[in-house]
């Protein structure tokens, strides 16, 4: 409980028609007002001594309540600090997420020069070769024109190793529109390669954009309503609660949508169930707070929550998985594992120590 000198002082200086709140009397000479709800009373009504008052008077920087405001100050104060605490904590997360959107713009930006290099390297090289077809083309009709002549020249001359200078004349201009035709599809071939890998690494990208706030929680147990609206509500109702247990200050209105992976009743155990968030924000948030869900109801304990991966990433994450498992039975003295960590595309094997049961 404190006081401010600015409310205290005495009837012979201060004209006020406030009354005591505590005897209904006009103020005396040691007086003091409540700075919440303003409200005047004796020191002595309040058990205030007059040594306690003078020091209250001396002190700049001390504030003074009433006992029922006082009683509902500490009550809010708490909460306050909590409040505050939990701006601090997004704003930092909010920093956080904006330094990662500005190095995925950057990387997006990158990976959109590199594609339109490519595709310009392609054209060219698609220039160069219509211009090689032509000059073979000409080429070509030059050798043909000319084994034409000198054919005719040799048949009309009549001599018999002109025929086999014509048959070798002929064999060596095969060879040599194989030859060309072999390179040009060589050619042709790579640029195809160049053209399919620029545009499988562009459509692995917008796939993993569209993937970015999404996570998978396993082993979620399914509605057995027949209605897909119905099982749709309760597996929504399930991820509120879920966040809500994970205290990150999320809510129904940072889920755009749920979705089941799989066709209903085709298996006997619960299929995956997709949550894709608002924004890379919410996201994050939840990703961090998972170790809080071994001190979460029995429900919620058994999940298993996941980044929604690519078909690539996912493929590299069996691999890490297969050599990490690998590693842990190679493991001689028992008290190490190895595990996969880290987000899509940044997965690596962790060296951990067993949980001692």
């Amino acid at each position: 409980m404190s006081k401010n000198k600015s409310k205290t002082g005495s009837v012979g200086n201060v004209e006020t028609e406030d009354k005591c709140a505590a005897c209904n009397k006009i103020p005396g000479d040691n007086w003091l007002s409540c700075e919440i709800c303003d409200k005047w009373y004796h020191a002595k009504c309040v058990n205030i001594k007059d040594e306690a008052y003078k020091v209250m008077q001396e002190v700049v920087t001390c504030h003074w309540f009433c006992e029922s405001c006082n009683n509902k100050v500490g009550k809010i104060f708490p909460n306050l600090v909590n409040l505050h605490e939990r701006m601090n904590n997004n704003e930092k997360a909010i920093a956080k997420v904006e330094n990662e959107v500005e190095k995925t713009n950057g990387h997006v930006i990158k990976l959109k020069s590199d594609v339109n290099k490519i595709s310009n390297e392609l054209n060219g090289f698609k220039i160069e070769m219509d211009t090689q077809l032509r000059e073979v083309r000409k080429e070509m009709a030059d050798v043909i024109t000319v084994t034409k002549a000198e054919t005719k020249t040799m048949v009309d001359m009549g001599k018999t190793e002109n025929d086999n200078y014509a048959s070798k004349l002929r064999i060596d201009i095969d060879k040599k529109i194989d030859d060309k035709i072999i390179s040009v599809s060589s050619e042709v071939d790579n640029m195809n390669k160049a053209v399919e890998s620029a545009r499988a690494l562009a459509a692995e990208e917008q796939d993993k954009e569209s993937r970015r706030c999404n996570i998978i929680l396993h082993r979620v147990q399914e509605s057995e309503a027949e209605n897909a609206d119905e099982r749709n509500i309760h597996d929504k109702r399930f991820c509120v609660q879920f966040l809500t247990g994970l205290n990150v200050g999320l809510s129904e209105d940072d889920i755009r949508k749920t979705v089941r992976l799989g066709r209903f009743g085709q298996t006997s155990a619960p299929r995956p169930l997709l949550v894709q968030f608002e924004n890379r924000l919410a996201k994050n948030l939840t990703m961090e707070s998972l170790f809080k869900i071994r001190h979460m109801e029995a429900k919620f304990k058994s999940i298993i929550v996941t980044h929604d991966m690519t078909k690539m990433e996912r493929e590299e994450c069996k691999t890490l998985v297969e050599r990490a498992k690998a590693q842990t039975r190679m493991e001689q003295s028992g008290e190490w594992m190895y595990q996969v960590r880290g987000p899509p595309s940044k997965m690596v094997i962790v060296k951990m120590r067993k949980r001692q049961t």
